[in-house]
């Protein structure tokens, strides 16, 4: 094995080494990727239209090739087994130990990847065993003597521990030379031995330096992490522009906890036009580590729902992903299955059985989503009770045809890479079927899942910036790299043995991490690894972060100079802002027809209180929220079922001397009936015995306790009940039903019920929370002389109200005493307090009548309940000089 120097410029090394026809494993498959790229485009500027594709292949593939080919040759060797096969080993030795409070998965998946650490460095289970102290330590040595048996037993190799097995069978190797490993750090014992072996069969074989001669070193302090990335961007920004055909690395720790922040900044800063739609569909000049699990992605949760369509009682949230998921069905019936789906959250039921579903679908003229329906749900039933994971695998194969997954659309590149790697994980399944007991459709279900949480990570061209999210060398040269976060506390990493392994047998191996020493030294040696992976290498740390004050790490170098400060990076935004004069819009719309009544009622009003902007949205654009679903009765439900009992009980009780006669049985016998015709109208058809029976016993409840209240009243008359009311304000006509109104004192009362706790502070000032009883007072005529909430519920009932006198009825107030105004004023009478209210009143409706659509929310927390945040961005973004320089 020959050694190397440290070259000027290792990538060309690299790149005139596969020209020549020569092999390059790489460390890790990014490197691979990227070297790919370098050859490429080395190519391309050399004048070539067409050359051979370069030999370039990350190790765990090439260990992989290797052990295929001996096997061919020698036809007994172990049979390779892949990583989720091994894991699933692992897991069931591991779990009959983990306690309630472990998850089986991770502690199977943490004793792995000792076990992998400790064959890599050239120890042994019986090592481990010898020097054990702890409980953790007994208990990996039984585990891992345990899968070492069954591997054993069962002729099966772990992909991940290749490396000796290769070395004692490499004579059987057709190896391609000359070969070359490159970005390797870190070289385990069994690769260093592996590398030797091939050595000593005469063939050139060598790794590749790390690094090469070390780069101008800078260093930049920022005052917060925000304006770290602000520096970090201004920097790449600036390299660009000056030379297109760079190529830049930087390296963040924490990139997994501020992925999405970042990545928000590189394309405002970058590339703004990933900004605009169809970004999708260009290359990226950046490149980030990782990424979002494979789950997340629209295309492959619409996969996972079809998996879950087979179960007795589907959940509206499944329901709703399946019928407005653009990956399956029909294109045809995506406007239908909307519908549907708006249906269906009307209904108010969380759970749908499939046979139901599909009759509802097939109404709804989406015959296409029921026949997919019902067809899923037979090819995922057919594997029974417990089936192999390869059964499994082909049963939701046939659901996934069933719903005509991934769509009938031309995919993006993004979705057509997303839907591979899912197959690839469906194929990965079925692969556990030599390993994995016959299992439970909830248990394949779930294992699939857990495959699919992987991150995913698409290739998007040839980027100019690459990301990493590991304080690590990139094992491939650059023309800068920026490290940010090099913080005392960050670096270098404390010290991290392995709770598995006895640290003395960990420091006798060499593995790092074990000591503060050991630490430290790897720390040392990554640090130059890094001022020589580029011709300019730049050091950054924020000096504060939370309001504490941060030290840099002692590990930079004392010759780096401070960078000079750069420009402010632009964004779309600043741009845009920076391109004219801005243009005052007004916030107005088209007025209304003052012919037309206004659909809404006195939501109207309330609304146009709240903010008018509001107002407009809802009532004007329809923008309201999508309904729930809940368990139990729908409170809306609830009170019209409430509101048709009463009404049905004051029919046959008209007045306070017939419910004075009626006391007793026959006044049961009234509220009795009333209240089962009431829930017959208003309840869902399939609504419970049980919680049926529950809501009868509630409406009974509060409609005789409400009654007991009116027995306290002096005599009244209903006079009216859900009466029609029509009336103008300004240029609005509105439309409106009053619950009930009665006759005392020589006077009408407006009786609105409510099942809460209302108030009259919400009939207070120019933007009353709720006009609706004022409304009404003020419509119905001068012969109103009161108005209140009747408050229900089984335990109480009670008046809330205004009127012209005292004493008119119990819980409602005087007008003198009501605090009309927003500043508390008392002292008007009724007259004075029904003039307030109709210049109020009519203040609004002429806003919402002319078009106002002002974002102008009556109090700050008015935005809290309000689901258009996002489309009046009341929450605007902060000023540039507040941001951070990062768009919001």
């Amino acid at each position: 094995m020959k050694s190397t120097t440290r070259p000027a410029a290792p990538n060309l090394e690299l790149v005139d080494h596969l020209a020549q026809g020569g092999v390059v494993v790489t460390a890790t498959r990014r490197q691979a990727r990227l070297l790919i790229s370098l050859f490429n485009r080395r190519q391309a500027e050399s004048g070539s239209r067409a050359w051979r594709s370069p030999e370039v292949v990350p190790f765990s593939a090439w260990a992989a090739a290797c052990w295929a080919e001996i096997s061919g040759s020698a036809g007994t060797l172990p049979l390779l087994i892949a990583e989720q096969q091994a894991d699933w080993l692992w897991r069931t030795h591991v779990s009959p130990a983990a306690e309630s409070l472990l998850d089986a998965r991770d502690l199977a998946g943490a004793a792995r990847r000792t076990w992998l650490a400790l064959r890599r460095h050239g120890g042994t289970v019986a090592d481990v065993s010898a020097l054990a102290a702890t409980r953790d330590q007994h208990a990996f040595v039984a585990w891992a003597g345990s899968v070492e048996r069954e591997l054993e037993s069962r002729g099966w190799l772990d992909a991940g521990s290749l490396e000796p097995a290769l070395a004692a069978h490499a004579h059987r190797l057709e190896t391609r030379w000359p070969l070359v490993f490159a970005g390797f750090r870190q070289i385990a014992p069994s690769l260093r031995a592996l590398v030797s072996v091939l050595a000593r069969r005469g063939g050139p074989v060598r790794f590749a330096a790390l690094a090469g001669e070390p780069g101008e070193v800078l260093a930049c302090p920022s005052r917060d992490p925000a304006l770290e990335v602000e520096s970090v961007l201004g920097w790449l920004r600036s390299r660009l522009v000056a030379d297109s055909t760079a190529r830049f690395a930087v390296v963040i720790g924490d990139l997994s906890t501020r992925r999405v922040e970042l990545e928000r900044a590189f394309e405002s800063v970058l590339q703004p036009d990933l900004e605009l739609p169809g970004s999708s569909e260009r290359d990226r000049l950046f490149d980030f580590a990782g990424g979002p699990a494979l789950a997340t992605l629209g295309i492959v949760d619409a996969a996972l729902a079809c998996m879950d369509a087979a179960e007795p009682g589907l959940d509206l949230a499944l329901v709703t992903r399946l019928l407005r998921s653009r990956y399956i069905g029909e294109s045809a019936e995506l406007e239908s299955r909307t519908r549907l789906d708006l249906a269906l959250r009307r209904e108010g039921t969380l759970s749908w059985p499939p046979e139901r579903l599909a009759a509802m679908a097939r109404a709804a003229q989406c015959p296409g989503f029921a026949r997919s329906l019902e067809e899923s749900a037979s090819a995922l039933r057919a594997p029974g009770r417990r089936a192999a994971a390869d059964c499994w695998a082909t049963s939701f194969g046939a659901a996934l045809a069933a719903w005509g997954w991934p769509g009938e659309r031309p995919l993006a590149s993004d979705e057509y890479q997303a839907a591979q790697a899912f197959r690839e994980r469906l194929w990965q399944f079925a692969g556990l079927s030599p390993v994995a007991p016959l299992l439970g459709r909830p248990e394949a279900r779930a294992e699939l899942r857990h495959l699919a949480n992987s991150p995913f990570q698409p290739e998007r061209g040839d980027p100019a910036v690459v990301v990493y999210d590991t304080l690590e060398a990139p094992g491939i040269w650059f023309d800068g790299l920026w490290v940010a976060g090099m913080t005392a506390t960050d670096w270098p990493a404390a010290a991290s043995p392995d709770p598995f392994l006895p640290i003395g047998l960990q420091e006798r191996l060499g593995m790092p991490a074990a000591t503060a020493a050991g630490s430290l030294a790897d720390a040392l040696e990554v640090t130059e690894a890094w001022i020589g992976s580029a011709k300019e290498v730049v050091f950054s740390w924020p000096e504060q972060r939370d309001d504490a004050r941060v030290e840099p790490s002692r590990l930079l170098p004392t010759a780096a100079r401070a960078i000079p400060p750069g420009p402010r990076p632009t964004t779309r935004t600043l741009g845009a802002f920076g391109a004219g004069p801005l243009q005052p819009v007004g916030d107005v719309a088209p007025g209304i027809d003052p012919g037309q009544a206004s659909a809404g009622g006195a939501r109207i009003l309330e609304l146009q209180a709240k903010c008018p902007f509001r107002a407009f949205a809802e009532m004007r654009l329809a923008a309201t929220p999508l309904e729930e679903g809940g368990t139990g009765i729908d409170p809306r439900v609830r009170g019209l079922a409430l509101h048709r009992a009463l009404e049905l009980v004051a029919g046959s009780i008209p007045d306070r001397g017939r419910l004075e006669a009626a006391r007793g049985q026959q006044l049961e016998g009234i509220v009795g009936e009333a209240v089962a015709r009431a829930l017959d109208a208003e309840l869902p058809a399939d609504v419970g015995h049980a919680v049926r029976s529950l809501e009868h016993e509630w409406q009974l409840a509060s409609v005789t306790r409400f009654l007991e209240t009116e027995l306290d009243r002096e005599d009244f008359e209903i006079v009216g009940t859900e009466q029609r009311l029509e009336g103008r304000l300004g240029d609005l006509l509105l439309r409106l039903r009053v619950d009930r109104v009665d006759r005392v004192g020589g006077g009408l009362l407006i009786i609105d019920y409510k099942t809460g706790n209302p108030s009259t502070t919400q009939w207070r000032g120019a933007r009353p929370d709720a006009p609706q009883l004022p409304l009404y007072s003020i419509l119905r005529g001068r012969e109103v002389r009161g108005a209140a909430f009747a408050a229900l519920g089984p335990q109480r009932a009670r008046y809330r109200g205004v009127a012209s006198q005292a004493g008119l009825l119990t819980g409602v107030e005087a007008a003198e005493r009501f605090r009309l105004t927003d500043d508390r004023r008392q002292g008007f009478d009724w007259e004075q307090v029904t003039d307030r209210w109709r210049a109020w009143l009519t203040a609004l409706a002429k806003g919402f009548a002319g078009g106002d659509a002002r974002v102008d929310p009556k109090l700050p927390q008015t935005c809290r309940t309000c689901h258009l945040g996002t489309l009046c961005r009341v929450r605007a973004a902060p000023e540039p000089d507040a941001g951070g320089g990062v768009d919001e």
